[in-house]
């Protein structure tokens, strides 16, 4: 806030009163959702703007909107918690963020109001770390079949190419940044399979052997004795609902 206050009024006559309703704004979109009128003060304030002041406003109120997306704010201390994790790559879990994460749930010298209060907060943060693991999945997904999309399109393009230079008989081609050649591909020769899998000669097939757990489960329950040789009950998982 303070940067776009020192940036504003150093470029405009008018940046106080554009800055008066910037920082509304972004307050607003900070701690409530977005309405009419928070919108309405920003058009008001982009009318005493120049078009770089605007666009310096609207990339800061991006990263904002970015920030909204959680659903409750969190304390210092879980915050901190949330950039340690944001920090640490892949999956790891380090000795040193469970103790840290112990060090934070345990209620030592705080009251059980106190405490209650700090495990409302860790699940906040568990709340929002979920909200972004859903956020993130479904924009991988999208940028999953982008990406495949793209990769269609590339086989396609390049098929079309190919047809092309086939067509006249050219299998080279140095062009002003590329180089072009059509060329057989190495390693062993493919395979055609005029039949099904399962009509191949046994010599030629390949079985996989998996345990048949349905049989197995039934052969228990039944008190089956050559089932409690090989396989036995174990216990039911716990789980931790957060709702």
């Amino acid at each position: 806030m303070d940067v776009i206050c020192a940036q504003l009024l150093a470029t405009s006559e008018q940046g106080i009163a554009a800055l008066t309703a910037v920082k509304a704004q972004l307050k607003a979109q900070y701690d409530a959702p977005e309405t009419p009128e928070t919108d309405s003060i920003v058009q008001q304030a982009g009318q005493h703007m120049n078009p770089d002041q605007r666009a310096l406003i609207s990339s800061r109120c991006e990263a904002h909107r970015g920030r909204t997306k959680s659903l409750y704010l969190l304390t210092v201390e879980l915050e901190d918690l949330d950039e340690v994790i944001d920090n640490i790559e892949g999956e790891e879990i380090t000795p040193e963020l469970e103790v840290a994460v112990q060090q934070l749930l345990e209620q030592r010298d705080s009251t059980y109001e106190q405490w209650l209060s700090k495990v409302d907060n860790y699940c906040a943060a568990i709340t929002n770390r979920h909200a972004l693991s859903k956020q993130r999945k479904a924009e991988a997904e999208r940028l999953s079949k982008l990406a495949a999309s793209d990769s269609g399109w590339v086989d396609w393009m390049k098929a079309q190419l190919k047809k092309c230079l086939q067509s006249q008989n050219v299998n080279k081609l140095s062009l002003h940044r590329f180089q072009l050649t059509i060329s057989s591909k190495g390693g062993v020769l493919p395979l055609k399979l005029p039949c099904q899998v399962h009509q191949l000669p046994p010599q030629f097939q390949r079985i996989k052997v998996s345990p048949d757990n349905s049989a197995i489960r039934q052969a228990l329950e039944a008190g089956d004795m050559e089932a409690q040789k090989v396989a036995q009950f174990g216990e039911r998982e716990t789980h931790l609902s957060v709702l």
